[in-house]
C-alpha cells in the first residue's frame, strides 16, 4: 500500500492524522531517536522441544546501522536463519549470546526514544528471550510507530480506538529492513500535507501547514 492512497483506508480524521504528520515532523527533526526491531521464529530443538530464534536491529536517526545481531541459540540450521530472518551469513556467523547482545543494545537505546512497530509486542519477544535464555531483559520506551501510522491513516477499531496497524505499508524480511522501512514511512508521513481543517488546528488556529522537515 501506498501513503498515496492512505486516505482511502477507513474515514480519516483531520485531527488525527495532523497530530501524526506533526509527530513525524518532530521525528525528523531530531536525533534522540533509534529505531529497533525484533523478529523472532520458531525452531525444533528436538522431537519435544522448541526454541525461539531472535534477530535484533537498531538503526540511528541517520540511517546508520547501529547493529545487527542473532542471539546465538542450542541449535539452529544456518538455512532457517538466513532465510526467516534475512540475515546475512556475516551476521549468522557472528551470532551471541543473549546477554551480550541486550547489554549492547541498552548502551544504544540508553537516554534514547525507542520506536518500534509495536512496542508492546516487540518487548514482549524481548523478554520472552530473556527468560529462554536466564538473563535480564531489556527495558524500552518509546513509541509504536504503528499506532501513529493508524493515526494516520483514520484507523479505528470496532470500539472506536486507535490500534496498532498488523503490518508495515513495506515489504520487510528482516529486522533491519523493518528499521529501514519504518525510517522511510516516517518521512514520508513528515513530507505530506496538513489536512486544512478546523479540526487539525491548534486553539489559535496554527496548522503548521507550511512547515517543511529539515
Amino acid at each position: 500500500m501506498s501513503l498515496k492512497n492512505a486516505d482511502q483506508v477507513g474515514q480519516v480524521s483531520a485531527k488525527n492524522k495532523n497530530r501524526a504528520i506533526l509527530w513525524a515532523r518532530y521525528i525528523v527533526d531530531s536525533s534522540d531517536w533509534l529505531l529497533l526491531s525484533v523478529r523472532q521464529t520458531e525452531s525444533d530443538l528436538d522431537d519435544r522441544q522448541k526454541q525461539n530464534l531472535v534477530s535484533i536491529a537498531i538503526l540511528a536517526p541517520s540511517g546508520k546501522v547501529m547493529l545487527q545481531a542473532l542471539i546465538r541459540a542450542a541449535e539452529f540450521s544456518a538455512r532457517e536463519a538466513i532465510e526467516g530472518h534475512g540475515i546475512d551469513y556475516s551476521v549468522l556467523l557472528e551470532a551471541r549470546a543473549c546477554a551480550d547482545v541486550f547489554r549492547e543494545v541498552e548502551a544504544l537505546i540508553e537516554k534514547k526514544q525507542v520506536l518500534t512497530w509495536d512496542i508492546d509486542a516487540t518487548q514482549k519477544v524481548l523478554d520472552a528471550a530473556a527468560r529462554e535464555h536466564k538473563c535480564q531483559s531489556v527495558r524500552l520506551a518509546g513509541t509504536s510507530v504503528g499506532l501513529e501510522f493508524a493515526r494516520f491513516n483514520g484507523r479505528v477499531s470496532r470500539t472506536s480506538r486507535l490500534e496498532v496497524e498488523s503490518q508495515l505499508p513495506f515489504e520487510a524480511r528482516s529486522a533491519l529492513a523493518e528499521c529501514q522501512a519504518m525510517h522511510t514511512l516516517i518521512k514520508e508521513m513528515a513530507g505530506t500535507p496538513q489536512i486544512l481543517d478546523a479540526l487539525g488546528a491548534s486553539p489559535s488556529g496554527w496548522t503548521a501547514e507550511f512547515y517543511r522537515p529539515k
